[in-house]
């Protein structure tokens, strides 16, 4: 079907007045965001137009724009107390683990020193035949189980034993107990589309500007810093929709 541009000229204005307008464009576009908790159309503006088929098919592009201009500036703010809360909670438990680590070291060196005089399973190879190594492993065991009977651990090598199950039990509670709980942090992508998206019905809206928020997600991809989700965009649209002249003005038959 051939597609004849209206344009209007200083010959030929018969007709022009009848084409749809911005406005017929924005009482289509309006309901459609109507429910949108967080996001409003702006800047509606007509592109082209042709007549197909008896209808008029209309070409269009507009914008989303936040409802308050200060939500992203409040979710970075929220981001940032919420980073910064998680880097002390991280710092706090790498300081405990060290000075667990640092007291594994000392009940390892007090071990070692305990253990020299220990017996060894070298010290017990016996030439058997074939299949019968089990003897000297069994003489082995035995004399080690005589030779702790007979040299306990020492008192300073069991408090700090005991040191040591105190202290990683505590660093676990700390870390549970004070672990923040984020709304955005390591979230940031999924908390600003729901933002953006939330209140929109499914299929109307929030379908029709998809394809920014995937801009939005591919660039903050591209530039690898998912902050980029937390900076002020300006959502440029466009839009496909057929209309038709009725006693009440154009209305939509259909949208793409």
């Amino acid at each position: 079907m051939k597609k004849q541009l209206l344009l209007c000229t200083a010959l030929a204005l018969v007709g022009c007045s009848s084409a749809p307008s911005d406005s017929d464009v924005e009482k289509f576009l309006e309901p459609q965001f109507a429910a949108c908790d967080n996001v409003k159309v702006t800047h509606v503006k007509k592109t082209n137009g042709y007549e197909e088929d008896g209808h008029y098919r209309v070409e269009f592009r507009y914008d989303i724009e936040l409802k308050d201009p200060d939500t992203l500036k409040r979710m970075r703010q929220t981001y940032q107390e919420e980073r910064d809360r998680m880097k002390a909670w991280e710092a706090a438990g790498k300081a405990d683990q060290q000075q667990i680590a640092t007291l594994k070291d000392e009940i390892l060196a007090l071990r070692k020193e305990h253990n020299s005089s220990a017996p060894r399973r070298e010290d017990f190879n016996f030439n058997n035949p074939p299949g019968m190594g089990f003897l000297e492993e069994d003489a082995y065991r035995k004399a080690l189980v005589q030779w702790e009977n007979e040299h306990p651990l020492p008192d300073s090598l069991r408090q700090k034993m005991k040191a040591l199950d105190a202290m990683e039990q505590e660093a676990r509670q700390k870390q549970e107990r004070n672990q923040p709980k984020n709304t955005i942090y390591n979230q940031v992508t999924e908390s600003v589309w729901s933002m953006y998206v939330a209140g929109c019905p499914n299929g109307g809206s929030s379908k029709l500007f998809y394809p920014a928020l995937l801009q939005i997600r591919n660039e903050a991809a591209k530039a690898q810093d998912v902050l980029y989700w937390l900076q002020e965009q300006q959502l440029q649209m466009k839009g496909k929709i057929t209309m038709r002249k009725t006693e009440n003005g154009w209305k939509a038959l259909s949208e793409g």
